[in-house]
């Protein structure tokens, strides 16, 4: 009996080896934890899912332009139309590329150099133009939405370690002031 209230005069109430305001401060810590790190995630997942669904909505729109823009130029007569391609590519990014081929020996590369070593989101689609099947495919890199992700992922490694130290510190102050009343 002594002993216990020895304890209880020192501040430490104790309940095995660590203290009340020890424990509360770890269960803060720990539930805080979880909640930002799953929140830290799903921001994450869902600017990923965001990027990538505006680079598809912007490689749909440069296909149906491409589309179009093929269709009017083979059209006209005397147009050499690869030269007209490379034209309209000219203004795509830098690092995109677009491959159009056909089965009567239609076959268009933009650029020249081979793309491949770039990581690229895709699209693949086929139209038909004057009883003839076209194979259509784009690609545009995918190092903007790298580099967005991984500032991002930067910002919560760094951040979210700060906002639960501080809020630990908050805990066992406010741990300490609740449980004074039981000392």
């Amino acid at each position: 009996h002594c002993a216990r209230l020895w304890l209880y005069n020192a501040g430490a109430v104790t309940l095995g080896q660590h203290s009340i305001r020890f424990r509360l401060t770890v269960w803060y810590a720990a539930v805080l934890t979880a909640g930002l790190v799953l929140f830290s995630i799903l921001v994450w997942l869902t600017l990923r899912q965001q990027l990538i669904a505006d680079l598809d909505h912007d490689l749909d729109g440069r296909a149906k332009r491409l589309e179009l823009y093929f269709r009017n130029e083979s059209a006209k007569v005397g147009v050499h139309l690869e030269d007209e391609l490379e034209e309209f590519c000219q203004a795509l990014p830098e690092t995109s590329y677009v491959t159009l081929t056909s089965g009567n020996g239609f076959n268009f590369h933009f650029p020249d150099k081979d793309q491949s070593t770039v990581p690229s989101r895709v699209l693949q689609r086929q139209f038909v133009f004057n009883d003839q099947s076209y194979d259509l495919e784009l690609g545009t890199p995918l190092e903007d939405v790298t580099y967005v992700l991984g500032r991002l992922r930067l910002l919560m490694f760094s951040l979210v370690p700060l906002v639960i130290a501080i809020a630990c510190l908050g805990g066992a102050w406010m741990s300490r002031r609740a449980l004074k009343p039981v000392q």
